[in-house]
């Protein structure tokens, strides 16, 4: 069986500030000073559960995160994960930057930049290996085709 998780007495500044909590916009402070408080009453993780309508999860998660930091533990952490690694390198990255400033000729596209810009967004990072899939984009003329040329009635 587990050891129930205790709070230590507060100092007065801890009381302070778990206290200035409950006036803090944020949910997230305003339910770990709600649960801090309450434990200090000498309920229960069961019983503070049934009183404030949380999980017994997130109680003991904010006792054991008082227990561990203090009143730092009223501030909420990032979501990331540590370990999340980015979906394009640097060498793509510093390819990515580098593409406006290329000519349109180095793509084998000879007219000049009319559509040319438009379209490198997706044709030539697939030929640079940056993106997965070539997505497509035909915003200026099927509309036009749909209904049978320009300035045509339905």
């Amino acid at each position: 069986m587990k050891a129930p998780l205790l709070v230590r007495p507060f100092t007065p500044d801890q009381s302070r500030m778990i206290r200035a909590g409950l006036r803090f916009p944020s949910a997230f402070t305003l339910r770990r000073c709600q649960i801090l408080l309450a434990r200090a009453e000498g309920l229960k993780p069961s019983a503070i559960r049934a009183r404030l309508g949380f999980s017994t999860q997130t109680v003991g998660n904010a006792l054991r995160a008082f227990e561990a930091e203090g009143v730092a533990c009223m501030q909420e952490k990032s979501h990331r994960p540590a370990s999340a690694r980015p979906e394009i390198d640097d060498g793509g990255s510093e390819r990515i930057h580098a593409l406006p400033h290329r000519s349109p000729r180095d793509f084998g596209k000879v007219r000049g930049w009319q559509g040319w810009a438009a379209r490198r967004g997706s044709e030539g990072f697939q030929g640079d290996r940056l993106v997965g899939e070539q997505f497509r984009s035909d915003a200026g003329n099927s509309g036009e085709d749909q209904l049978g040329g320009y300035g045509g009635s339905l």
